[in-house]
């Protein structure tokens, strides 16, 4: 899923945001530094220059290929795609680690029986901490309202975090993509 269209890399859509940083190489020769965070169906995830990006695995050489196939036999956090030890926490059918598991507001780690919320980025809230909690009305990302930058709050009282605000899309064209 694209979460928000900012451009192109190795001729593709680029999508914004935030594994191991690699050369990553096309079956046409073009090469870029990156990150892989996320490797859904035959859709990688990677970072690259701070911009997330998602490309067809059948994009990349074989080597590339192989990496991810490596990469994915390793549990994941869901919230930082590191590779899960043995200090993990499980909701919702997802797992992070301990440190990883907290609340975006107080910034404690939830406990057992914690009332939280999850947005589609992995960030996450107590329940009785929403109301301190704004949603980009882009992405639907989560941010801590008292953290925001004025620029983040709109004119017409929309909020954005500052990945959109830094990606903001302005051409008709790409929005219809």
């Amino acid at each position: 899923m694209c979460r928000l269209p900012v451009g192109l890399v190795f001729g593709l859509l680029v999508c914004s945001v935030s594994g191991e940083s690699r050369t990553w190489t096309t079956t046409d020769g073009r090469k870029a530094e990156g990150e892989l965070f996320e490797v859904v169906g035959d859709e990688v995830g990677l970072v690259i220059s701070g911009q997330e990006y998602r490309f067809p695995l059948s994009r990349f050489t074989p080597a590339d290929r192989a990496f991810v196939r490596q990469w994915q036999t390793k549990p994941r956090c869901k919230l930082c795609s590191k590779p899960l030890g043995t200090r993990t926490m499980e909701a919702g059918g997802k797992t992070y680690h301990t440190s990883c598991f907290r609340c975006l507001v107080c910034k404690k780690v939830f406990k057992g029986g914690d009332k939280f919320r999850r947005d589609q980025w992995g960030m996450l809230a107590h329940v009785n901490h929403f109301p301190f909690v704004a949603t980009c009305d882009s992405c639907g990302r989560m941010f801590v309202k008292r953290e925001a930058r004025r620029e983040q709050i709109l004119s017409d009282g929309r909020v954005a975090c500052l990945d959109c605000l830094r990606n903001p899309i302005l051409d008709e064209k790409t929005l219809a993509i």
